[in-house]
């Protein structure tokens, strides 16, 4: 598949008020083998992001250690299913995001074949449909 298609919500980042941008290559078939790299690249990027919020939490946010563990589980099953989904001849995963004041934004990038980009798209669907809280839960 040679078309670029966005799913969620995207709109070009100002980089005005951006306190960081993160961003790293990982090939998705070295992530499929050695599957453990998926969670230790979540992990790592969820704590470095963390590491942004401010300690004592403002009123009516969250606490440091609850952005790093919800962002380490998004950013694992982001990993795993860019790895598990990823067939493409390009097997790079491309992983951005921007911190703001109050405000995190990612970005993944994959390649997928023609074949396997359905069942792609409805995971991805379903994701975005979903509340976050109870899918977290």
């Amino acid at each position: 598949m040679t078309d670029l298609e966005t799913y969620g919500f995207w709109a070009d980042i100002d980089p005005v008020g951006v306190l960081s941008h993160q961003q790293i290559e990982l090939n998705a078939a070295q992530l499929a083998e050695f599957w453990r790299r998926c969670s230790l690249s979540a992990d790592f990027w969820s704590r470095y992001t963390a590491l942004f919020v401010a300690v004592p939490a403002p009123p009516g946010h969250l606490r440091r250690t609850a952005i790093e563990q919800v962002l380490a589980y998004l950013l694992n099953e982001l990993f795993e299913n860019c790895a598990k989904f990823s067939d493409a001849p390009i097997d790079t995963i491309r992983y951005n995001a921007w911190v703001r004041e109050e405000q995190f934004i990612f970005q993944i990038t994959n390649h997928i074949s023609s074949e396997r980009h359905q069942g792609f798209a409805r995971f991805i669907q379903e994701l975005l449909a979903c509340d976050p809280e109870e899918e977290y839960f």
